[in-house]
């Protein structure tokens, strides 16, 4: 069988569009790439594998020390950078595995995990009862969370989301408390795209959405910079020296958004 070329991403450059249009294209490159109509939707509960989950969570279940290794010096990493401390609010959006938030639950953080995969959700319920941790687990869309955070966490679930603009600002808008801070860790990001986003084309990520459909974007990071400078935040990336996976962009509120800067959460899921 031939191979498929790799599909050119080419959204537009400005940060503050709505991006129906890039999400479009972005959407239409993957069905060509995964031959997918769309990504994927949440598999139906299954204990056993939320079990699983739990006794083996990432990065330990890969059964390698070294790559387990260098996954945990990134998140020590992020850890250090964001300065949580006992009593912080923790939000995480799209929670998987969790490792980063468990990690701020165990110094005494108030953490909640949001998960859309009700597998997931178990497993992270699972996982903080054997941790003896007091974790909130979310199970449902983002737009059900009520309260307000001192951090709201995206643990690489950004390259999920071809609306994460709209994410963004509903975090801003909706999750954030006054003198919270945006913790964006281990996105796909590399300066050298053709395009500010689009699809993930390094090859473990183009043979994942081939085999199992889920999604995977990459950013420059200039234009996740910009994007948050768009959406009225005050941002900046940090470099981890020890893994990808640690790569910490921190934001703040700097000053009042454009009003068009980006759609809500809500408004960017109708129709």
């Amino acid at each position: 069988m031939a191979e498929r070329p790799v599909p050119e991403a080419a959204p537009p450059e400005a940060p503050f569009e709505p991006g129906d249009a890039a999400i479009r294209a972005v959407l239409d490159q993957y069905r060509a790439w995964s031959g997918r109509a769309v990504p994927p939707s949440a598999p139906p509960l299954n204990a056993a594998l939320a079990r699983q989950m739990a006794a083996k969570p990432w990065p330990y279940a890969s059964g390698d020390a070294r790559q387990a290794a260098t996954i945990l010096a990134g998140l020590s990493f992020a850890l250090g950078l964001s300065q949580a401390r006992r009593g912080h609010r923790i939000l995480e959006m799209g929670a998987s595995q969790g490792a980063l938030s468990f990690l701020m639950a165990r110094l005494g953080c108030a953490t909640t995990l949001q998960a859309e995969d009700p597998t997931e959700a178990e497993a992270l319920r699972h996982q903080a009862r054997e941790g003896g941790l007091a974790v909130r687990v979310i199970d449902g869309p983002l737009a059900g969370v009520d309260g307000r955070f001192d951090f709201v966490l995206s643990h690489g679930g950004l390259r999920l989301r071809p609306d994460h603009r709209a994410l963004l600002a509903h975090a801003r808008d909706a999750l954030l408390a006054p003198g919270g801070r945006l913790l964006l860790v281990g996105e796909a990001l590399t300066e050298d795209r053709p395009s500010p986003w689009g699809l993930d084309t390094a090859p473990e990520a183009m043979e994942g959405m081939r085999r199992g459909g889920a999604l995977a974007l990459s950013f420059r990071p200039s234009y996740l910079l910009r994007t948050l400078a768009a959406l009225g935040f005050n941002a900046t990336l940090s470099t981890c020296p020890y893994s990808p996976f640690g790569n910490t962009i921190l934001a703040g509120r700097c000053r009042q958004p454009r009003r068009d800067a980006a759609p809500g959460l809500a408004a960017a899921t109708q129709g």
